[in-house]
């Protein structure tokens, strides 16, 4: 009977635990969802800083430069556009509307064909990072994870002249939420 009942409590924490893992199916609890702050917003340069990515704040602002917006596509794990572009050295404020009703979501702007390794460092550095690794020079800018329903900002200079990628960054997202970003000559 013990042998039975300890089985069973290990399998209801191991389901709670992939519950958890792959976003509960819940938006966050207030009490641990990000203040709406601004974050000083990065000085126009010509290339974004190799070490650190522009994180996002968790209310839109005013827009700096040319605004590109990107949604989550409902409750699907995918964005609503698959390409983005824009012009290399440009000053861009990026809009990213999470409108899943219980997913959460960010957007990761990365070096071409990082996107997997940049989500896979990304559970490492866990919920408490946005789930995106700290000074890694693949990543160009990134939002914050916006519980469902949120709209976040980043501002960033598009880089050279080239093909990057984007991605969702939660845990098991970065399968189907991916899309293609050109910077333009």
């Amino acid at each position: 009977m013990k042998k039975g009942a300890i089985f069973f409590s290990g399998l209801a924490a191991a389901a709670l635990m992939l519950s958890v893992a792959c976003g509960g199916g819940q938006p966050a609890p207030t009490a641990t969802k990000p203040a709406a702050t601004a974050t000083p917003r990065p000085a126009a340069t010509t290339a974004p800083a190799a070490t650190t990515a522009p994180a996002a704040t968790t209310a839109p602002g005013p827009v700096t430069g040319t605004l590109i917006e990107v949604a989550a596509a409902g409750d699907q794990l995918k964005f609503d556009k698959d390409k983005l572009s824009a012009k290399a050295g440009t000053q861009v404020t990026l809009r990213f509307k999470n409108t899943s009703g219980f997913n959460l979501h960010n957007w990761v702007l990365v070096q071409n064909n990082t996107k997997d390794a940049v989500a896979t460092a990304g559970v490492t550095a866990g919920a408490a990072n946005n789930w995106v690794p700290a000074n890694d020079n693949r990543m160009i800018a990134h939002t914050k994870v916006l519980n469902a329903g949120q709209t976040g900002d980043v501002v960033f200079t598009v880089p050279a002249a080239g093909k990057y990628q984007y991605v969702c960054t939660f845990p098991g997202h970065n399968a189907t939420m991916f899309g293609e970003f050109e910077a333009t000559p």
